[in-house]
């Protein structure tokens, strides 16, 4: 009795081992790498127009995004010649052949002109609106944010020489830009009052804001160069705004100068840890006002800022049965956590691949958004695979991967989101990597279909 007992044990040991060897887990990387929509940005070329493969070149070496101003100095009061919309076109196919993407700003001038900054009428620049529409709505891929530019000096949105940077003027500008805007990207203010005018306050957390805002004087004095009031009270109140609003909305910039005896430890580490943080910093200018970086480095945590600005994303944890049937289902899950400052700013979706023992792709599952992954949450995906009666006998190997959602690019691994995960053999031999050729993290666990 006893013995068929011992038997019996070994039988149910036998049957549960399987199911323990599909469970396995990951280790996190420390490692700072490039990824696509997040993190430090150069410019190309003061006019993007102009730009040139070398200078997109010299833009990647800082990441994934070039800021691409688009100069129309000569146009403010006149419509943009065809010429003109076939360069931006030629510009963004550039931009995508190097597998970049661009903070797009449109301005009619490179600074101040006395205490104005000369732009157009508001009848042109809504008329230059619509003439540029369709060339950003056939290259949105490409696309990352778009900075409301046209208003005054670097199209920063103050001091227009045209009365554009009223209230009133800003909301139809404002309005343009979104009707001119593809629904799944944001348009940027400069502003906590600009953000206002469309979002009085924090909408409900199932909404997502279109607009988020870009502070081009990051951390430079008390108000940030009049980013916000002056008034202390009014100030604090704006921040804690921003600080909801960019859960949800797109926060960057690039910091400026600043005066020492008035920013004190606005420079130092602990700041830019704290505010990053805070106002969930996604992109941030490299070349512009080094004396920044130079502190941080110093300080010992510029590395820490290039890992943490934007998403994170590190897989914990995914489970697969050991075997199922054809013409059965598999149960397949993946957690993953953000441990960056930001949530991913446009639409993006963690996806199952399954691929036979030639590394043949068989399937593909399409998950949940990952922009709900916030910072510092977490989230389990879980998929069901359908097996197909007719699928042949034989071992198939999963992997998870997050492309761009546009077909343009989808297929290209510059354009995937590389998982903060370190390569490892995973229990029972297999290897869990990331595959830069096809943008995907091969998981460590496959299935046998029987």
């Amino acid at each position: 009795m006893l013995r068929l007992i011992a038997i019996a044990l070994l039988v149910v040991l036998g049957c549960a081992r399987p199911a323990d060897a599909a469970s396995v887990t990951f280790s996190a990387s420390n490692a700072d790498f490039r990824n696509p929509e997040r993190g430090f940005w150069r410019e190309a070329n003061g006019d993007f127009l102009a730009a040139t493969a070398s200078d997109l070149d010299y833009a990647a070496q800082a990441g994934s995004i070039v800021y691409a101003p688009v100069r129309l100095d000569a146009y403010r009061s006149r419509d943009l010649p065809q010429s003109v919309l076939d360069t931006l076109a030629a510009q963004l196919a550039q931009v995508r052949a190097k597998g970049l993407k661009v903070i797009l700003r449109f301005a009619y001038n490179g600074g101040f002109t006395g205490s104005v900054g000369l732009d157009a009428k508001l009848s042109q620049v809504l008329r230059h609106i619509a003439q540029v529409k369709p060339v950003v709505a056939a290259n949105k891929d490409v696309v990352f944010v778009w900075e409301m530019g046209f208003i005054g000096p670097w199209g920063e949105g103050h001091s227009s020489s045209n009365g554009l940077s009223s209230t009133a003027n800003k909301k139809k500008i404002g309005d343009a830009l979104l009707a001119a805007l593809p629904s799944d990207r944001s348009l940027m203010w400069r502003t906590p009052r600009d953000l206002q005018l469309w979002y009085p306050t924090v909408p409900a957390a199932t909404v997502r804001p279109r607009i988020g805002m870009f502070n081009d004087c990051f951390l430079s004095d008390t108000t940030d160069v009049g980013t916000f009031a002056d008034d202390a009270a009014t100030r604090s109140a704006q921040k804690a705004y921003l600080a909801s609003m960019t859960e949800r909305a797109p926060f960057g910039g690039e910091t400026c100068f600043f005066d020492a005896s008035t920013v004190g430890a606005r420079t130092s580490c602990p700041a830019i840890l704290s505010e990053g943080k805070r106002f969930h910093l996604s992109f941030l200018g490299r070349d512009w006002y080094t004396s920044f970086h130079d502190i941080w480095k110093a300080g010992g945590c510029l590395d820490d800022v290039s890992r943490t600005m934007g998403y994170r994303l590190v897989l914990t944890r995914a489970f697969a049965p050991a075997t199922v049937a054809r013409g059965g289902t598999a149960g397949v899950s993946v957690a993953l956590k953000n441990v960056g400052w930001a949530a991913p700013i446009n639409p993006r979706q963690l996806v199952l691949r399954i691929r036979n023992a030639k590394g043949k792709l068989v399937k593909v599952i399409a998950g949940g958004d990952l922009r709900a992954v916030g910072p510092g949450s977490a989230r389990t995906e879980r998929w069901t695979w359908s097996v197909p009666a007719s699928l042949a006998v034989g071992t198939y190997s999963l992997s998870v991967a997050a492309p761009d959602l546009s077909a343009s690019i989808a297929t290209r691994a510059a354009y995937a989101i590389r998982f903060a995960n370190a390569n490892q053999t995973a229990t029972g031999g297999l290897k869990q990597a990331w595959d830069a050729t096809l943008g995907e993290f091969t998981l460590g666990l496959s299935i046998a279909v029987k």
